[in-house]
Formats: structure tokens, sequence, C-alpha cells
């Protein structure tokens, strides 16, 4: 496949692949990253597109996965919804600084629970609490059903709860 029939038959597509990149990502600008990789991708496998039954889906298909793994180095490394753009954390009036390490101590020790959990729980979890994903978005980020995604949610939920008290009461116990 030549440069021509390469644009004739992909770049076509790319306003579509963007919208399912920034559909997965919440960010244009990562959308546009994502789209230019896959393309890139695309064009270093051009040969056996050729062969492809619907180059519109393996196009989407392509960009789907590229924005799956960006999520997934976001993931590894989660920042606050601040630093991601550049706000400081300034205390709420009336809120001490006591209390912001009392939260900064919660939340690790949230995050320590959570791996506690099955490994499907804590991918919706994930993607739920640190992403922001809605339900709909997680359905097509993992494949799970709809009423799968609304289950794992519940159920990590509650579990996390259950775990969080055992905790807090063992440090009761403990001080």
């Amino acid at each position: 496949m030549d440069a021509e029939e390469f644009k004739a038959s992909v770049l076509v597509h790319s306003v579509r692949m963007w919208r399912m990149a920034v559909t997965l990502l919440h960010d244009p600008e990562d959308a546009n990253d994502a789209v230019q990789d896959a393309v890139v991708r695309l064009w270093q496998r051009r040969d056996s597109l050729e062969n492809a039954v619907n180059i519109q889906a393996y196009c989407i298909t392509s960009v789907k996965r590229v924005a799956i793994d960006m999520l997934r180095a976001r993931q590894s490394q989660p920042t606050s919804p601040l630093d991601q753009y550049g706000m400081e954390h300034e205390p709420q009036p009336g809120y001490d600084e006591s209390q912001r390490l009392d939260d900064s101590e919660s939340l690790g020790v949230v995050k320590m629970l959570l791996s506690r959990l099955p490994h499907d729980q804590q991918t919706v979890m994930r993607l739920s609490a640190f992403n922001g994903c809605s339900n709909d978005e997680i359905r097509q980020i993992t494949g799970f059903s709809a009423d799968n995604v609304r289950t794992l949610l519940s159920r990590a939920r509650r579990r996390l709860k259950e775990l969080f008290k055992a905790y807090q009461s063992c440090q009761k116990t403990v001080v």
C-alpha cells in the first residue's frame, strides 16, 4: 500500500478515530496524540491493511488500544486533578493542616486496601474513582457489560468500606 492509498483508506477515518480517543481520554490534546500514534502504527502495518475486511473498524480498534495504553500509563502514576491542571492545593477556610494530613493518609490507606480487591474490581474502581470515568466509559474501556460494571463497582465499594472500617478499628485498638 502506497501513501496515496493509505491516505484514501485510513486518514479519511481520522475524525472518527479522534472522537473515540476523546471519549476514552477526556482530553482533546491526548486524543490528538492517540490518533497520531495509531496512524503511525497503522502506517507501519500498512501491508496487512489490505487484508482487513473493515478498515474503519480496524482504525477505530487501533486508536482505542492506544487510548487504553495511555489510560494504563496514567493509572500507574495517578495525579491529583488539581495537579493535572497546574493548580496549587489551597486549603479551604476552616480546613487545617491536620485534616489535610488525615485525608492524605486515608487516601493512601484506601489505595493500599484497593490492592486487596480482585483484579476486575480494582480496574473498574480505579477507572471510576481516580480517572473519573463514567460507567459507560468503563464499559467501553474494559469490554464488560453495563450490568457487570455496576455490579463490580458496587461490590468494590462495599468491600473497600468493610476493609476501611476494619483498618480503622485496628488502628483504634493500637492507639
